[in-house]
């Protein structure tokens, strides 16, 4: 009690400032463990594209990359297209389908 008395108010906002940034910190270091398949596309974060990328060994370079594709239903594709690229076999994009065609509907190159 003697302590806080004579502590300055400056010293009082330090010491709220440190408390509000080891908040902040805390809750950034509790991750959601679940796997990425286990989320859905809004819950997915950059540590969960980072796995994603690993999986299926997806390698970018270059800057403002879209995230690559998790699935057909993800890709934002009209209906009659998903349909025929399921009626040809292909059950889930292959790994270069999964990147280039986010890339390629932004009308940008792909190497």
């Amino acid at each position: 009690m003697l302590l806080e008395e004579r502590r300055t108010q400056g010293e009082k906002d330090r010491e709220v400032a440190r408390l509000k940034s080891d908040q902040v910190k805390d809750e950034k270091r509790r991750y959601d463990e679940r796997h990425w398949t286990d989320k859905t596309l809004e819950e997915m974060v950059d540590r969960d594209w980072r796995i994603f990328k690993e999986d299926y060994n997806i390698t970018t370079r270059g800057g403002n990359i879209p995230h690559p594709l998790r699935s057909w239903a993800e890709a934002g594709l009209e209906k009659g297209v998903i349909d025929v690229i399921e009626a040809a076999g292909y059950k889930e994009p292959t790994p270069i389908q999964r990147q280039a065609i986010p890339i390629g509907l932004q009308n940008r190159d792909v190497i």
